[in-house]
């Protein structure tokens, strides 16, 4: 299983365990995370931002592989779809 906190970390914790690890710490965006998505997969997550932008990142790395910008508020959402072929997100824009 894969969690994901508050700050954005990637966490893994085994079937089992009491303990709950960080795998990854996502930087990348320049202010704080509204949403947040894993692919049904696991392979990709993505977040949307105060900054305006969605980013999308390999959990397995850590590595920001798309920034996707043009919205003219705050991303207050983000959703994959359940094939993973589309990602979606909201935000205040007007």
């Amino acid at each position: 299983r894969v969690y994901v906190c508050v700050c954005v970390c990637v966490c893994s914790r085994a079937a089992m365990a009491d303990e709950v690890r960080e795998v990854h710490k996502l930087s990348g965006h320049s202010g704080g995370i509204w949403s947040v998505a894993f692919s049904t997969d696991g392979k990709w997550l993505a977040t949307g931002s105060w900054d305006k932008t969605v980013k999308l990142w390999n959990p397995a790395t850590g590595e920001c592989v798309r920034t996707c910008s043009g919205h003219s508020d705050e991303v207050i959402a983000v959703a994959i779809s359940a094939d993973d072929k589309w990602l979606a997100s909201g935000s205040y824009d007007s």
